[in-house]
């Protein structure tokens, strides 16, 4: 059985919500897409809102609430950036980070409400190049990913030889 549904606004470009369970959003602005977004987040009203506002921004925005279904978007996909949420109830945001396999480019943020210096520690140790801890504006976001794209922040490790 298919739970997907189509939402469709003259102020959004067309979201495509597949079932929740597997978790899908696809965002697409056609017009001077600047980057390809991944985001990876259990909250599913929170995956609605960043589609909607990054696609606003012109970027192309992936999203998924299960790491599981998040890693195969990764190895079909080249990303700019996937933002990556901790805490969540299968796989966490360790997990996604141990098994996911990025592109040379492609960088990663934790995006997080779970505070914890360990946990950020670990993150950054799997090569996310920074955070952004919730709640927080859809302004602040977009300034975190600007920053982190400019040329000399860090990009995924490359795997040890």
């Amino acid at each position: 059985m298919d739970d997907s549904r189509e939402m469709d606004s003259k102020d959004f470009p067309s979201v495509s919500l597949n079932n929740p369970r597997h978790g899908i959003i696809m965002m697409r602005n056609s017009t001077d897409c600047k980057m390809k977004i991944l985001v990876l987040d259990d909250d599913w009203e929170l995956l609605e809102v960043l589609a909607k506002e990054l696609a606003l921004a012109n970027h192309e925005v992936d999203c998924s609430n299960c790491a599981k279904k998040a890693v195969e978007m990764v190895a079909l996909k080249t990303y700019d950036f996937v933002l990556v949420d901790y805490k969540m109830p299968e796989k966490d945001g360790i997990w996604f980070m141990k098994n996911a396999k990025f592109s040379r480019n492609t960088k990663t943020m934790l995006v997080t409400a779970f505070v914890n210096r360990d946990i950020i520690k670990k993150m950054f140790a799997l090569g996310v190049c920074g955070y952004i801890i919730k709640p927080f504006t859809c302004d602040e976001l977009v300034r975190h990913l600007h920053f982190y794209a400019q040329p000399g922040t860090s990009h995924h490790p490359l795997p040890p030889k």
